[in-house]
């Protein structure tokens, strides 16, 4: 399970970069999306950590 939380902490790192693009850009639908994705993410993470505590 360690192995997926890193994986996962990696892709809430890439969506964050893409997240600022995005900003900068003033994509909304992107902005959207990699908040989307950040925040699915941090959920599973919260998830794996209290069924592995």
């Amino acid at each position: 399970m360690t192995e997926k939380i890193a994986m996962w902490h990696e892709f809430i790192t890439v969506y964050t970069a893409a997240l600022a693009e995005a900003e900068r850009y003033g994509d909304v639908g992107g902005m959207e999306w990699n908040q989307h994705m950040i925040e699915f993410y941090r959920g599973k993470i919260e998830e794996a950590e209290k069924r592995s505590a």
